[in-house]
């Protein structure tokens, strides 16, 4: 069975769409290829979760890695310049870079236990990119109504040993969906490393009932809370001869990888913007010494200054964007910082892009800084509140606006030089 497309959208009660589910080139095959040897397949060539949400910051909440992404459409493209014999080839190289893919090979031989002689699973690099207003769009569309909890009840959720109860009363619950007298017997289970880049965002749009504690998070964690790609890798798992009871496998793969995932925790707390992601400025450092080191001559030190640049720049933008996200909530106008959150979506290709956007985007915080000291007081229902709003805005505004000046130029720098190798890479 293939599949060219599939597309589902999740809309709430209004109506309106929330998130778009798009799967493409699902190919899934059931056959004995031997006597009692059952065999099956499944491989999902691209997959991605949209955010219909207006005022989300990232229009693509899942995804394939974006480097992951341009190699796949690479192959795409040459596959269908490529002639009958050499598309055969690069159906397996297509294969080895599906979003994900399935395989498993089950011996009915014993009718006592579920024998299986292979499962492999397979899972590219993704990216996870979320805002806390996707995230209460969610939950209000779970009937999770946060606004109308107990605000010292919701404060006690996250406290260490709530989270830890929380924890094991999911992972018992998973094993009693399971049936324990389900045996189960695999000669090989392989799954395949766990890569994904996650960033979130607090953006503090949220309704006007929604709980004070909240709309306090989302104030001090426009400057702190946010996350720019944290690396999460957790290591293939490959395990011979694996006996046991359904509840007991399980177990056994929610320990290894719970186990794995709280050792990747530190990169979250290393990857916040207001630290200057100190996580991703190692990683390249470290890319472009290794390579200085392993490579002398010309092309070391190349790959040694390449990296030490896009490693500064990206870190010096990530911390001048916290703080332009964090001052332009002094401005106290909704309007200017949804303006301003729309333009930060689109990243500078180059630096002299990146410099054009700076100037364009502190050009327009100076304009509505002075625009505003008229605008303020007329449309505010004190006079003098719209005064000390429009004051508030004129001194706040410019000084963000030079700040994401030189976020743009960073962010330029920066996009300058990965787009280059990702360019050679190819």
């Amino acid at each position: 069975m293939q599949l060219a497309e599939v597309g589902v959208s999740l809309i709430d009660g209004e109506p309106k769409e929330i998130l778009y589910l798009s799967v493409s080139d699902v190919a899934f095959s059931y056959g004995i290829c031997e006597a009692n040897l059952v065999q099956y397949k499944l491989s999902i060539g691209d997959m991605q979760l949209d955010n219909q949400l207006l005022a989300a910051k990232y229009p693509v909440a899942i995804a394939r890695h974006t480097s992951h992404s341009m190699l796949a459409n690479n192959e795409l493209a040459q596959r269908d310049k490529s002639s009958s014999s050499m598309a055969t080839e690069n159906s397996v190289e297509l294969e080895k870079r599906s979003f994900l893919v399935f395989y498993a090979l089950q011996d009915s031989t014993f009718k006592s236990i579920a024998y299986w002689r292979k499962l492999n699973i397979k899972l590219c690099e993704i990216d996870v990119k979320l805002d806390d207003a996707t995230v209460a769009a969610i939950l209000e569309f779970a009937n999770v109504n946060l606004a109308n909890e107990d605000e010292q009840a919701f404060l006690e959720e996250f406290e260490p040993e709530h989270m830890a109860a929380r924890a094991s009363e999911s992972s018992t619950a998973i094993r009693s969906t399971v049936s324990d007298n389900r045996k189960l017997f695999f000669d090989s289970l392989a799954i395949g490393q766990v890569s994904v880049n996650v960033s979130f965002s607090l953006t503090g749009q949220y309704s006007e009932d929604t709980s004070i504690v909240l709309k306090l998070l989302s104030g001090v964690g426009a400057t702190v809370a946010n996350i720019e790609m944290a690396p999460i890798r957790l290591p293939p798992l490959k395990k011979p001869h694996v006996a046991g009871t359904s509840a007991k496998v399980v177990g056994t793969l929610s320990s290894y990888y719970q186990r794995y995932l709280l050792r990747e925790l530190y990169k979250l707390i290393g990857s916040f913007e207001i630290l200057g992601n100190p996580v991703s400025l190692v990683r390249h450092l470290g890319t472009g010494i290794r390579d200085f080191a392993s490579e002398p001559g010309l092309q070391g030190t190349t790959s040694l200054i390449k990296n030490s640049v896009v490693g500064i720049s990206g870190s010096f933008g990530n911390f001048t964007n916290s703080i332009g996200t964090g001052a332009s909530q002094l401005s106290c106008d909704a309007e200017y910082i949804r303006k301003r959150e729309q333009a930060k979506r689109e990243q500078p290709k180059h630096l002299l892009d990146g410099i054009g956007k700076g100037a364009k985007e502190f050009g327009s915080s100076l304009l509505s800084g002075i625009t505003g000291v008229i605008q303020q007081p007329a449309n505010n229902s004190s006079f003098v509140a719209g005064v000390g709003k429009g004051l508030v805005g004129l001194a706040v505004k410019p000084a963000v606006g030079l700040v994401d000046f030189a976020t743009r130029t960073a962010q330029g720098i920066q996009n300058t030089y990965a787009r280059e190798r990702e360019r050679l890479s190819e």
